[in-house]
C-alpha cells in the first residue's frame, strides 16, 4: 500500500511523517557541526546516519557531543557512536574512491584523525518526548572498526532495527563484509521480529550504467555494465537480496549522485537506504533536495544526503499535532538563531535577564509583561538586524554556492554536454568558493576581535577629566578645534618671522658691544 494511502489526507497533516537521513559528513569538527545541524534542520530530520566523523575514541567524542547536544529551541541531538580504534591501513586510509589524491594526508593522520567511523543521531525531544522509544543498547556486529552501529527504535507502531553502515573501499573486503557483518545483523534483527532499516556509504552500485559517471579523456562517459562484483555477492545472499534499495524501487531510471570526486572526474550513487521487502511501501525516498541543503552538501562534503519519509503506522502512537491554532497571535521573527555567534548572544543576554527575575509573584507579572511586550522584542529587533547585515557580506558566498548546487544538479541530468561542462567547472567553482569563505572568516574574525575590544575597554581617568571638564564649562568641540587650528596657523606663519626678527636685534647689539669695548687705533 502506498505511503499516500496510508492515511486520511486530514489524518496526514496531523500526523507527521518521521523524516531520516544518511550522510557522510568526512570528517566532524567543531566549526562545521553547526552547518551541518542546520542543514538537517531545514531537511527537517529526525534521525541522521553519519559516516566518516573521524573521532578516534569516546575521550574525543566528549566535545563533539556537547556541541550537537547544545542547539536552541529543543533541537539539539542524542548521538551514538562507533569509533575505528584499529590501525590505519591502506585498504581503510582511502576514501570512496581508491585514487590516490582522495587519501589522507599524514599530517591529519598523525593527528589521531583516523578516517572512519560511525555514529546514529537523533533529536533529543523525540526521546524526551516517548515519540521514539530505544529498545536496549547500541549494537555492533563484529570487531570494532567504526563501520557498523544498530539501534533498536519503535516509533508509530513500527519496530524498526536502524543501522548506520560505512562498507570498505575494496571489492574483496566489501564481498567479507557482506558475508561476516551483514548477514549476522539481519538475522538478528529478522529474529527479533524488527523491519529493517540500513543507510550509509555503501562504496558500491547495483547498476554502474544508471548510478556512476565517470570521464575519459575530457568526455563524459556512462558506463555500460549493468552489474559490478559486490552486487553479485550482494544479490546471492538470501539474506541481502530480499531488501529493496528505496530510492531505485521508486525511480527506477532515474540517474542521482550522491558522491562528486572533487576534482569533477567521477560520481556515483553510494549513499542510500535499504528497508525490509514489507516496510519499502510505507517509506518515500524524494530524488531532489532542498536547494538550500544542496548547495552545503556539495560544500561540506563530497557526498550529498539522502533523505526518507517514513509513515506512521498508527494513528495511537504518532506525535501530537502541533499545528497552531486559527487565533494564535503572530509569532517573533527569530531569524538570527540561524548564526551561532548571535544565537549565543542571545542566550547570553537572556541568562543576565533572568538573573534580575523579582522574587514576589505580582513583580514577576508585571517583570514578565514588561520584558515580553518591550524588551524581547527590542533585543530581537536589534539580533535581527545584525543578521541582515552579515548575511549581506555572505552574498557573494551564496552565489557560488547556488552555482555549485546548479552544477550538481547538472551533473546529475542527461545532457552529455552539459555534465561534460559541469564536471569541468566544478573544480573551479570549488576553488574560487574556498578563497571567498576564507576572506569570510577573515571579516568575521576581524568583526569579533573589534567587538572584544569595544567591549572590553576600561575608561582613561585623564581623559574622563578632560571631557568631563569641557561638557561642564558648556564649550562645544567644534569652537575647541577651531581655536585649535588658529593657533596652529598662527604658529605656523607668524611666530617664525618674528623668532628671526629677535636674532637679528641679539647679533647687531652684541657687535655694537665688541666695537665698542676694543676700540681700533689708526
Amino acid at each position: 500500500m502506498p505511503l499516500n494511502a496510508l492515511l486520511l489526507p486530514g489524518d496526514v497533516a496531523r500526523c507527521p511523517t518521521l523524516r531520516f537521513g544518511t550522510h557522510n559528513v568526512r570528517g566532524l569538527t567543531l566549526d562545521n557541526i553547526p552547518r551541518f545541524t542546520q542543514m538537517w534542520d531545514e531537511l527537517h530530520l529526525g534521525i541522521v546516519f553519519i559516516q566518516e566523523h573521524w573521532i578516534p575514541s569516546v575521550v574525543h567524542s566528549v566535545p563533539f557531543a556537547n556541541k550537537f547536544s547544545r542547539r536552541p529551541h529543543g533541537r539539539g541531538w542524542t548521538v551514538f557512536w562507533r569509533y575505528k580504534t584499529t590501525s590505519i591501513s591502506a585498504s581503510t586510509a582511502s576514501s570512496s574512491t581508491a585514487t590516490p589524491s582522495e587519501e589522507l594526508d599524514d599530517s591529519t593522520i598523525s593527528a589521531g584523525r583516523s578516517r572512519g567511523g560511525v555514529a546514529i543521531a537523533i533529536r533529543t525531544s523525540l526521546i524526551r518526548d516517548g515519540t521514539v522509544r530505544l529498545v536496549g543498547d547500541a549494537a555492533s556486529v563484529g570487531p570494532e572498526d567504526g563501520r557498523v552501529i544498530s539501534l533498536n527504535i519503535d516509533w508509530a507502531g513500527h519496530k524498526l532495527s536502524m543501522a548506520c553502515l560505512y562498507l570498505p573501499n575494496h571489492a574483496p573486503e566489501r564481498a567479507q563484509f557482506l558475508q561476516d557483518r551483514l548477514v549476522p545483523l539481519a538475522a538478528s534483527a529478522v529474529a527479533a521480529r524488527r523491519q529493517l532499516v540500513w543507510g550509509g556509504d555503501f562504496n558500491f552500485v547495483h547498476n554502474p550504467s544508471l548510478d556512476r559517471l565517470t570521464t575519459v579523456g575530457g568526455e563524459a562517459m556512462v558506463p555500460t555494465a549493468t552489474t559490478e562484483a559486490t552486487a553479485n555477492v550482494w544479490a546471492a545472499l538470501p539474506a541481502l537480496a530480499t531488501l529493496v534499495d528505496v530510492f531505485r524501487l521508486q525511480h527506477p531510471t532515474s540517474r542521482h549522485m550522491t558522491w562528486l570526486q572533487p576534482n569533477g572526474h567521477c560520481g556515483s550513487r553510494l549513499d542510500r537506504f535499504y528497508t525490509s521487502d514489507t516496510l519499502s511501501t510505507q517509506v518515500v525516498c524524494p530524488s531532489n533536495l532542498l536547494r538550500s541543503a544542496l548547495r552545503r552538501c556539495v560544500n561540506d562534503s563530497d557526498h550529498t544526503v539522502v533523505v526518507c519519509h517514513l509513515a506512521p503506522l498508527s494513528l495511537e502512537h504518532s506525535s501530537a499535532s502541533s499545528s497552531r491554532p486559527p487565533n494564535a497571535p503572530p509569532r517573533l521573527n527569530i531569524s538570527f538563531m540561524k548564526d551561532p555567534c548571535l544565537s549565543r548572544e542571545f542566550e547570553e543576554w537572556l541568562d543576565l535577564r533572568l538573573a534580575s527575575l523579582p522574587t514576589t509573584d505580582e513583580a514577576v507579572k508585571r517583570w514578565w509583561l514588561k520584558f515580553k511586550s518591550k524588551t524581547l522584542k527590542w533585543k530581537i529587533r536589534s539580533l535581527n538586524r545584525d543578521f541582515f547585515f552579515k548575511n549581506q557580506h555572505r552574498a557573494s558566498v551564496e552565489a557560488l554556492r547556488d552555482t555549485l548546487a546548479t552544477l550538481t544538479s547538472q551533473v546529475n541530468g542527461n545532457d552529455t554536454v552539459s555534465i561534460r561542462a559541469a564536471l569541468a567547472e566544478i573544480p573551479h567553482v570549488r576553488a574560487e568558493l574556498g578563497r571567498l569563505e576564507r576572506e569570510l572568516e577573515a571579516f568575521y574574525q576581524t568583526k569579533t576581535r573589534k567587538a572584544w575590544i569595544h567591549s572590553k575597554e576600561r575608561p582613561s581617568i585623564g581623559l574622563t577629566k578632560i571631557l568631563g571638564a569641557s561638557r561642564h564649562v558648556n564649550i562645544p568641540a567644534v569652537a575647541l578645534c577651531a581655536l585649535f587650528c588658529l593657533f596652529l596657523f598662527w604658529s605656523l606663519f607668524f611666530l617664525p618671522s618674528l623668532w628671526t626678527a629677535i636674532l637679528c636685534q641679539t647679533q647687531s647689539d652684541t657687535v655694537t658691544l665688541v666695537m665698542a669695548a676694543c676700540p681700533i687705533t689708526l
